[in-house]
């Protein structure tokens, strides 16, 4: 399935973000994972989705609130290529 992030400028808690992920995942997007700055409410999530309107469907589903949208390539390093 393709990747994007997500990007966020929201005050959320530890506590929010864990019952969040203990939410069911939706066919079309999965929330594989969150890099998290409490401290100045930004968060960019990881997800593997068929589109973009997928992941703003599964965020809108749980009131979670986004900056953006991107479609991404993953690069990993350790392999020096880009991961399918």
């Amino acid at each position: 399935m393709p990747r994007f992030i997500a990007i966020h400028t929201v005050p959320i808690t530890e506590e929010q973000l864990k019952k969040l992920a203990k939410e069911p995942s939706r066919k079309n997007a999965k929330w594989i994972s969150t890099y998290c700055d409490f401290k100045d409410h930004f968060f960019v999530c990881d997800w593997d989705a068929t589109s973009v309107e997928a992941v703003k469907e599964a965020l809108d589903s749980v009131k979670v609130p986004f900056d953006k949208i991107r479609p991404v390539k993953v690069f990993n390093v350790a392999k020096a290529d880009f991961e399918l």
